[in-house]
């Protein structure tokens, strides 16, 4: 008799534990009904004008699943799924351990009948970066409506680590976007779509050279040589801090491996390894996966790699291996990279948007305009409007 009297208390303190679960739920999803009621309106919102039960919403902590199981029941109401979607969205800004499940349900209302759901949708899917979602969104980029594909290249730039310009959907004209979208449409077709990812596409010949990626906290430039040499230059946004580095490297399979034999920061010693996966590497673009998983899509500046368009020597004397042997640059002669970054801030000061910088050999052909020397005038930055 001793054992019922067990699974009893044992079934009474499950489902005392369970009660508050379960009136959170029902608060959850009173509340969500609301927004067939009270509820935003307009695509171009604030969030200071949110109402009372989306505000509450964003906030409610435990109410994902039940705003997600809402999203996929309702089929009459466009304004009550836009809702959904938004609140999800600041949701997994908030909350990195929902995000998972968010994305999920982002990638279905790419496909909802409503222009403004899919809007919302791509936008939170760049926001959150999931690369394995981009042939769902490559699709959008024949959507009918012209708010949903300008937010698509908005997402397209997050996701391969581009910069992202900040154009309003109110604000891009017919041919910035028609030109946007034949980019992304070329970038997809030389990565064969999803299938650029085989070991078999990948031709190492094109890693030698020097590439350079950028977001919102940093720049990073790195120099391949045939010989199995690496050596780059990480630099901050705010131009506080300069990483300088190099050492070997070789590939096994997909895989690209490192092995840092100079760096100017004591925090990464000599012999330390890392590796990257190799999506795919083009004349113009080198697509990695770090082994953080984040994805990032380095830009190709120079095709020659015995002449870096930075100079390694001034990486820490004692170091275990020494540097990739390069010329040092005379007092007074640009640095390619710093020409490069000067240009760019001009660029952006008069509100240029949407372009490559890209650094040539002095004698290469190219119908690009030349916008600068650097490198003794061995090298030209071109300028191309993307």
């Amino acid at each position: 008799m001793i054992r019922p009297a067990v699974c009893l208390l044992a079934a009474a303190s499950l489902l005392l534990a369970l009660l508050p679960t379960a009136e959170a739920e029902s608060g959850a999803r009173r509340l969500i009904e609301t927004l067939h009621e009270s509820r935003v309106e307009e695509l171009y919102y604030r969030d200071a004008r949110f109402p009372r039960n989306v505000r509450e919403l964003i906030g409610q902590s435990g109410n994902t699943a039940e705003l997600i199981s809402a999203f996929d029941r309702d089929i009459s109401d466009p304004m009550f799924r836009f809702n959904i979607v938004m609140i999800l969205n600041r949701k997994s800004a908030a909350d990195p351990a929902e995000r998972g499940a968010i994305a999920e349900a982002l990638a279905r209302a790419l496909k909802d009948e409503h222009p403004w759901v899919r809007t919302e949708a791509v936008w939170g899917l760049g926001r959150i970066g999931k690369p394995d979602r981009l042939p769902s969104i490559i699709a959008l980029l024949d959507d009918p409506d012209e708010s949903v594909v300008n937010e698509t290249l908005h997402a397209l730039t997050a996701l391969t680590g581009g910069r992202n310009e900040g154009v309003s959907n109110q604000k891009m004209q017919a041919t910035e976007r028609r030109e946007a979208v034949q980019h992304w449409r070329r970038w997809w077709a030389e990565r064969g779509g999803a299938a650029a990812s085989s070991t078999a596409s990948i031709n190492y010949s094109r890693l030698h050279g020097t590439w350079q990626f950028s977001d919102e906290r940093a720049t990073t430039t790195m120099t391949f040589t045939p010989a199995g040499r690496f050596h780059g230059v990480l630099v901050h946004a705010d131009g506080s801090r300069e990483w300088k580095f190099g050492g070997r490297w070789w590939h096994e399979g997909d895989k690209l491996h490192y092995e840092y034999q100079q760096s100017s920061d004591p925090r990464i010693p000599s012999g330390l390894r890392d590796r990257d996966e190799i999506k795919a590497v083009t004349d113009g673009d080198l697509d990695l996966i770090c082994a953080s998983g984040a994805r990032k899509v380095y830009r190709r500046l120079a095709t020659t790699a015995e002449e870096p368009v930075f100079a390694p020597s001034a990486l820490p004397a004692d170091s275990s291996a020494p540097a990739p042997s390069a010329p040092a640059a005379p007092a007074g002669v640009k640095d390619c990279a710093e020409l490069q970054r000067e240009i760019a801030e001009k660029l952006d000061a008069k509100g240029v948007r949407r372009y490559v910088l890209t650094v040539l050999s002095a004698d290469a052909t190219s119908e690009l305009q030349t916008v600068g020397t650097c490198a003794a005038g061995r090298r030209k930055i071109v300028y191309e409007r993307r």
